[in-house]
């Protein structure tokens, strides 16, 4: 019968008995937070069970039906959550290779082709170090034991060698071979569950050994299957027992600590067992043992075992008569918890300490002791070695610390730990390089513990046995085993799960030496070298045959980007390998025989372009060429032969390749590299530039395409020539070779006669007509980057061959060109770098020829065609500054017509400087405002200029310069100019206000800069004493109703100041309703503003009658109510309240229903009108509107209306019932806090005055009366709070309260007596205050107690 199902279980009654439940509970097993959840629960379990299978063994409890289920639950949650683990498994296996195509390509060809692809940093290979599996057989014969009636019960212990043994909890031990047949079962049914097993490790030997819950060793004779001895020396549960090292020799442990060492002794007719105790468990000093492992290795004499406390660990060599202790290790200081059980396990590794001893390499080739001890995070390795003179040594080779908490921990081929954790994980971890290799789920395992050291620290001791390269771990009706694989089932295992990626990266980790755990995998470096190679080819041959199959099932994309991903990984092993012969022939082909040689040549670019594949064969690139330029990928056949490596091309055919197809880039790169040559490539280029200007020569879009390119190649060539630099990767050359390689493009650019022109400099004419500003750009960084010129190639030099070429062949050279030119010449004369000569024969005058050259090229700066060029201004102010402090006359230069042409070219800084020079501020202000560039620094100016002490004629001027600017400065910015206009005009205000009221949208910006200013305008209007008259705000809110119309309501109902009347006037002449009813509103005029927005109103129902639009109507009515209703009256409400309701009553009438739109949102309108007026207006007047008015009518309307006004009734009602009763608690709370304190004694400090320090009572005598006043104050005293007390006659009287006069500081003590007020008549509010208390005192028997 199937087992119940989630959903079935919290379906079910509760149809069995607890007995019945007790007995199923006790074959459930519980992972570790199923544990501790049953251990926080004492309510439900009191007793600890002995029976390691189960933690506690339930008692009866009222929860224990709800407990019942919760097993249920838990047995079926297990059984869900690995159905759902095996499926996502299977998912992720199925669709790995559609998942993570798109990735690869990205990483293997996308990236290469940007040039973005980085060398990524060697990574560990995250593939499955384990082959976790379940023994069948012997879990199906558990599962079969289990089922019928309990017969063994369930598994409780374990322990495999030569047999794999399981104790279970029943006393029961059953043996099985490696073949899981069941060979023996051992039962006792008297001795409580079985708590250790273990057999002899001794090939003779054939003894086992088991430990049950109450304190009995069994000796077993396996192979005669009899009992050999039953040794009784515990009192408690043996929670260890273990086969040492020598023959026939144990330890075992309980759970108090005591440990015995036992010796089987064989004689001829019967078998004897000596003990011998370890440790007693009355040394404090040492502690309770709760963990132990002893070294175990056949036919070794040496016994050496591993005893821990919670606190430390001792490792102890156990001899025939005496225990020695050869080392101890405390327990980290970051471990702080105490409930922390320590896990104890050894293996065999060869030296691996650093601080070696003298015989190291001895000891390097041998195996020794090693111990892992884990507390907690932490894991401590300790190695030990037993030296030739019999001392032990030993060294802490590491600690590693992981994230989760130890549960339990073996060692696997003493190479890896398997560690389960607290969050039900199972972790290999690489101890000696502290990294975790892997991390599994071990929910459905059920591992089985105990906690007998205690509720929260459950022992997996003898759940866990290690075995050859395996960890066996018992569960609670399974065993299964953790197999530690070898380097070639770990790749076959990623091979058979069609992980072919992830089983190259890990065969190339096993090829580096990186991987974590290479089992079984050569040593030497040439045969580890030869096998991974093999490995990565057969591999990548079956990646490919599996991509061809694979490809049948997709799309024809996705079958493009798989193969694209294949071929990635194929040329990266190959190139890794440094294989290009397989590359190139076993790959090669296997991706033609699928029809997929263009596809394989694709895949090659971008490790050429990243210069990992420089060596192709010429055979190779022949078919790159045919196979791009039958897909047009010209540029990027280009790219590939700029990145191949010159010494293994055939010249010839890349350098007819080149010129077939204009590769201009590799064209050069060929010659360059391989022959050294830097002028052919460039003179081939010029020749094919100078053939595209030949103007019968038709062009074609691909002409001017092509063309384009060869320009943009020729001008940077000869840009990274002139600047010593390499062409191809634009690496600066060696000193030498770049000055002979900028001589030799000078003096080719620079030829004055070529033969075959009739122009001087024919390739600086040629290059001048292709791009003009392209080859200056050139020279300009040659001038401005070298420190040193060759052959005299400096500033001078290359502006006089342009100079000659100017008036040498001018005519020849187009407009545009000699502006290109000119520009050049004259940046160089600004800097003063270099001066403008000419040769004797064209006048006799230099200085002459050399003026009309700057003439000429001032004009050609002036009238260039284009837009504004800041160089080219910057140049000419620079030029035009130098020539005025020259000639500021205008004898040899027209100032008048340059500063006009400054003007039309928008040259603004130019002529602004003209203009400062004739002292023309109007202009001055003028070029200002209209430069785009520095216009908002026209205020500044005009400030610096009024602010400096000038004449008074002067000073005139400049202001009528100012204010006749006005216009344009207050449309550039009103706040400025009216801050401006303050400063320095605030006497000319109002005449300046005057003039603009021919301009009124000027002088609307000016007032509102003004009456609207900010808070720095209204303190400069205070500092200059202007003011705001109300026509100018006035005339202000005229011009707004002009230019803003939708600002005046804003304005007027933000300020205050303006003429009411007036204002009034001009909004009603311009018709804006809002300021209209607001002004009303402000003159008291209520009912006119309500008829205005009544009627405003009606008009927008009648837009709703005809378009029913009721949505438009609601914000205007809404906005009229948030507006006015905190002002208006009862009758103003009930008039407004007719105004809504009215179209409400029409639509009823015509019998609309209350379904429709408008007649819900008028519905709302009347409801929130109502809710509006409850503020303002009573209910009974609501109520009687309602009634009397529209009693006729349907009340529906009104319901929701009436129910709010009871309810806001009921609500206030509750709340004054809910107050009172609050204010009559506090009274009464008040009261009982007052005569508490009022009636409770106070206990001085000390029984002396704080003041006078004399004793409360001065006298013995019995009969003494106090006769004055003075007495009979130090008989009354006053005790504080804070416990001072005083004689009252030694205090000062306090008009406000009595206070301690030590605690307050502002007080002063006095030993005057004063008449101080008795105790009834201070004020009980005072009392409750200051809590001092006056207490009269008798004097008694010579003892001083008040009374």
């Amino acid at each position: 019968m199937d087992e119940p199902t989630l959903e079935d279980i919290l379906k079910e009654e509760d149809d069995f008995s607890d007995d019945e439940f007790l007995a199923e509970l006790g074959n459930t097993a519980f992972s570790p937070s199923d544990a501790r959840t049953i251990q926080e629960s004492p309510s439900m379990f009191s007793s600890l069970d002995a029976s390691p299978g189960h933690l506690i063994s339930p008692t009866f409890s009222p929860n224990l039906r709800a407990m019942k289920r919760k097993v249920q639950l838990n047995n079926a949650l297990q059984r869900d959550l690995l159905e759902i683990q095996q499926l996502e498994t299977e998912i992720e296996q199925n669709e790995e290779m559609n998942t993570s195509a798109q990735d690869q390509v990205g990483r293997y060809f996308d990236e290469s082709m940007t040039g973005e692809r980085q060398d990524k940093k060697k990574s560990s290979v995250s593939a499955s170090v384990l082959d976790f599996r379940t023994l069948t057989q012997i879990s199906d014969v558990l599962n079969r034991e289990k089922n019928q009636h309990n017969r063994v019960g369930i598994p409780t212990c374990l322990s495999v060698d030569r047999d794999i043994i399981v104790g279970t909890s029943h006393s029961c031990i059953l043996i099985f071979g490696h073949n899981e047949n069941l060979k023996e079962t051992i039962k006792n049914s008297d001795y409580g569950p079985v708590t250790a097993v273990d057999s002899a490790h001794h090939q003779n030997s054939h003894t086992l050994i088991a430990a049950y819950e109450n304190g009995y060793v069994l000796v077993w004779d396996v192979l005669n299957k009899k009992e050999i001895k039953l040794i009784k020396k515990h009192t408690f549960p043996v929670s260890h027992l273990r086969f040492l090292s020598e023959k026939n020799r144990f330890i075992s442990c309980d759970t108090s600590g005591i440990t015995y060492t036992f010796t089987i002794s064989t004689g001829m007719l019967r078998t004897s067992v000596d003990p011998h105790i370890v440790f007693d468990g009355k040394n404090t000093s040492i502690g309770q043992i709760v963990a132990l492992s002893p070294f175990v290795k056949r036919d070794n004499s040496l016994s050496i075992v591993a005893f821990a406390t919670l606190k430390r660990t001792y490792l102890v060599s156990l001899f025939s008569s005496y225990v020695k202790v050869n080392i101890q290790v405390e327990r980290p200081r970051a471990i702080r918890e105490e409930d922390i059980l320590p896990c104890l396990t050894w293996c065999t590794t060869a030296w691996r300490s650093e601080k070696s001893p003298a015989d190291t390499e001895h000891m390097k080739n041998s195996q020794h002791p090693t111990l892992a001890i884990s507390w907690g995070t932490h894991i401590q390795i300790i190695q030990m070695q037993e030296s030739k003179d019999g001392k032990s040594r030993s060294a802490r080779l590491k600690d590693v610390v992981i994230e989760t908490r130890i549960h339990a921990m073996s060692w696997i081929d003493g190479r890896v730990l398997l560690v389960l954790d607290d969050m039900d994980q199972l972790k290999v971890v690489d101890p000696f390089r502290g990294v975790v290799v892997q991390t599994l789920s071990s929910k459905g395992m059920d591992a089985m513990f105990h906690n007998r050291f205690g509720r929260h620290l459950p022992s997996y001791s003898n759940s866990f046995s290690d075995h050859g390269r395996g960890v066996y771990i018992i569960g609670v009706d399974k065993l299964q085993n953790a197999h530690l694989l070898s380097w070639e089932e770990r790749i076959s295992k990623l091979v058979a799960a069609q992980r072919y990626s992830a089983a190259l990266s890990l065969t190339k980790s096993f090829y580096e030496s990186d991987a974590e755990i290479a089992i079984e995998f050569p040593t030497e470096k040439s045969m580890r070298f030869q096998v991974t190679e093999n490995k990565i080819v057969h591999l990548l041959h079956m990646y490919i045959d599996f991509t061809h199959i694979s490809s049948e099932n997709i799309t024809k994309s996705q079958a493009k980007q798989r193969w694209r991903v294949v071929g990635a990984e194929c040329v990266e092993y190959c190139i890794y390998m440094m294989s290009h012969d397989v590359l190139f022939s076993d790959i090669m082909e296997k991706f033609n025989a699928y029809g997929k040689h263009g596809l394989f040549l694709e895949v090659l670019e971008p490790f050429i372009l990243d210069r990992k594949l420089s060596n192709v064969p010429p055979e190779i690139i022949q078919q790159i060429v045919e196979h791009y330029t039958s897909k047009s990928w010209l540029k990027r056949m280009e790219e590939i032969i700029l990145h191949l490596d010159v010494s293994t091309l055939d010249f010839q055919q890349v350098e007819s390749i080149c010129r077939k197809y204009h590769l201009f880039r590799a064209f050069i790169s060929i010659y360059v590299r391989g022959l050294l040559d830097y002028i052919s490539p460039l003179n081939e280029l010029l020749t094919f530039l100078f053939s595209s200007l030949q103007p019968a020569r038709p062009h074609e879009e691909k002409d001017y395409v092509r063309n384009t390119y060869a320009k943009e190649v020729t001008f940077n060539y000869v840009t990274q020539c002139l600047q010593g630099n390499s062409y191809v990767d634009q690496r600066p050359l060696q000193l030498n070779l770049a000055r002979q390689l900028q001589s030799n493009i000078l003096s080719f650019l620079f030829q004055k006669e070529l033969k075959g022109h009739d122009v001087s400099y024919p390739r600086m004419h040629q290059l001048l007509r292709v791009d003009s500003n392209s080859i200056l750009n050139c020279f300009r960084l040659y001038l401005d980057s070298v420190d040193a010129f060759v052959d005299g190639y400096d500033h001078q030099k290359v502006n006089n061959i342009l100079i000659d070429m100017l008036k040498l062949d001018g005519q020849n050279i187009p407009e545009s060109e000699t502006e290109t030119m000119y520009i050049f010449i004259m940046q160089y004369y600004s800097e003063g770098k270099i001066k403008v000569k000419f040769p004797r024969k064209f006048s006799p005058d230099r200085r002459e020829i050399s003026t009309s050259f700057l003439n000429e090229g001032i004009r050609y700066l002036l009238n260039g065609q284009g837009h504004r060029n800041i160089g080219k201004e910057g140049t000419l102010l620079d030029i035009i500054s130098g020539l005025y402090e020259e000639d500021p006359t205008g004898r040899n230069y027209d100032w008048e017509d340059i500063v006009t042409s400054a003007e039309t070219a928008e040259c603004w800084k130019v002529a602004e400087y003209l203009y400062r020079k004739k002292k023309d501020h109007f202009k001055v202000i003028q070029s200002r405002i209209r430069d785009p560039l520095y216009k908002r620094e026209v205020f500044q100016y005009i400030r610096n200029m009024l602010s400096k002490e000038v004449d008074r004629d002067e000073m005139a001027s400049r202001k009528k310069a100012v204010v006749r600017s006005l216009n344009g400065l207050i449309t550039l910015d009103g706040s400025d100019s009216s801050k401006l206009i303050i400063e320095f005009f605030s006497e000319q205000t109002d005449s300046i206000l005057i003039a603009l009221d021919a301009h009124p949208h000027v002088q609307y910006l000016f007032l509102k800069s003004i009456v609207e200013g900010n808070k720095s305008m209204n303190q400069l209007l205070e500092k200059h004493g202007s003011t705001i008259t109300p026509n100018m705000q006035a005339r202000y809110v005229q011009l707004m109703c002009q230019y803003a119309p939708q600002q005046v309501y804003a304005y007027l109902s933000s300020h205050d100041n303006y003429p009411l009347d007036k204002c009034l006037q001009i909004v009603e002449k311009a018709g804006i309703v809002p300021a209209i009813v607001y002004l009303f509103e402000r003159t008291g005029d209520i009912m006119s503003a309500l008829s205005l927005n009544l009627k405003g109103v009606d008009e927008l129902f009648v837009k709703l009658e005809e378009y029913h639009k009721v949505k438009d109507a609601r914000g205007s009515v809404h906005n009229y109510v948030n507006a006015i209703h905190s002002d208006l009256m009862i009758e103003l409400w009930f008039r407004l309240t007719d105004v809504v309701v009215k179209p409400l009553r029409n639509y009823r009438s015509q019998n609309f229903k209350s379904e429709d739109d408008y007649v819900k949102s008028l519905s709302t309108l009347m409801n929130n009108m109502f809710e509006s007026m409850v503020g303002h207006v009573g209910l009974p007047s609501i109520l009687s509107k309602i009634v009397k008015d529209y009693g006729g009518d349907d009340l529906a309307d009104f319901r929701s209306i009436i129910n709010g006004m009871l309810d806001a009734c009921m609500w206030e009602d509750k709340l004054l019932g809910i107050m009172n009763r609050l204010m009559d608690q506090d009274v009464h709370q008040a009261m009982a806090t007052y005569c508490r304190n009022r009636s409770r004694g106070m206990k001085p400090k000390r029984m002396k005055c704080c003041s006078c320090q004399r004793p409360f009572a001065t006298t013995t005598n019995v009969n003494f009366r106090a006769t004055t006043s003075t007495d009979r104050g130090m008989f009354q005293l006053a005790i504080f709070p804070c416990g001072h007390g005083f004689h009252r006659s030694c205090l000062f009287r306090d008009e406000e309260g009595m206070s301690c006069p030590i605690c307050n500081k502002n007080k002063q003590v006095s030993s005057k007596t004063l008449n101080y007020p008795d105790a009834d008549e201070v004020d009980p509010r005072s009392a409750i205050a200051k809590k001092s208390l006056i207490l009269n005192q008798r004097p008694t028997n010579g003892r001083d107690y008040p009374s």
